[in-house]
């Protein structure tokens, strides 16, 4: 990537930026040059130069390996999501909030119209709202989904091919999913015709929360179900959330993090 002779200069530089750190830093300052790690251990140099990135290959944006975005334009072309996870009552609330968001803004990739909603712990553990262990959580931390009739109230101002609807359902998202499969083949769509995002994180239930659940073989097998039903007759579902961030919450390391998921 760069040529012997740039090599050389660097290599000239950094005695020279050694040579500052030890008699300015370390001898008259009296700095300790304590050694930094990133949160995985990663040990972190002071200055990084040429000499630490001279074996790497050229990369381009929108080809592989990838390193450098998806797409070749990235974000000039198509600029990042504006979205914001809100949800919270009854699904007439959630539906005003999420037209008050729409109106300052939000919406999905391409300027596709964006439904991201936060649902309640009853919902994400597949609790009927009248049961005593959803006692005082119906509403709580996002809306409570429990019948076609509340997916509804969420979406019927909506053109739901044209509407990209996305949840943050982790542990029942796959009965969600056939919720919505149903409640928009009642109004005259086709499965196929369908654009959102399941969460589909049924895996970290065990390694996240202390709610009970089933054995991790169970929560696996129910993942490849819904991405098995998605590939076959959702072209456009974005069937997993590869999410990290709940595990992080955890204590777990990056590399951890990025192992699991």
């Amino acid at each position: 990537m760069f040529s012997r002779k740039t090599l050389d200069r660097v290599n000239e530089m950094m005695k020279d930026w050694e040579k500052e750190v030890e008699e300015v830093y370390v001898k008259k300052l009296k700095f300790g040059s304590p050694q930094y790690t990133s949160e995985s251990g990663i040990p972190i140099k002071y200055v990084y130069t040429p000499e630490d990135v001279k074996n790497s290959e050229p990369e381009m944006p929108g080809a592989f390996p990838y390193t450098r975005g998806n797409r070749a334009l990235g974000y000039q072309y198509m600029p990042w999501m504006i979205q914001l996870l809100h949800g919270y009552g009854t699904g007439e609330e959630t539906r005003e909030r999420t037209k008050y968001l729409v109106k300052e803004g939000m919406k999905g990739y391409g300027e596709t119209p964006a439904v991201l909603f936060a649902v309640d712990t009853p919902t994400h553990c597949g609790f009927d709202p009248d049961s005593p262990k959803a006692r005082g959580m119906v509403g709580l931390g996002g809306v409570n989904i429990s019948t076609l009739d509340d997916i509804h109230t969420l979406l019927k101002d909506y053109d739901l091919p044209d509407t990209r609807v996305a949840d943050n359902i982790r542990f029942t998202c796959l009965p969600f999913l056939a919720m919505y499969v149903v409640y928009a083949e009642g109004r005259g769509h086709k499965p196929e015709e369908l654009n959102g995002q399941s969460q589909n994180g049924l895996g970290n239930r065990c390694l996240t929360t202390n709610l009970p659940a089933p054995t991790p073989d169970a929560q696996y097998r129910l993942e490849i179900e819904l991405i098995k039903y998605s590939c076959q007759n959702i072209k456009r579902w974005n069937h997993t959330n590869l999410c990290g961030y709940v595990l992080g919450e955890m204590n777990a390391t990056p590399a951890q993090e990025l192992g699991i998921v």
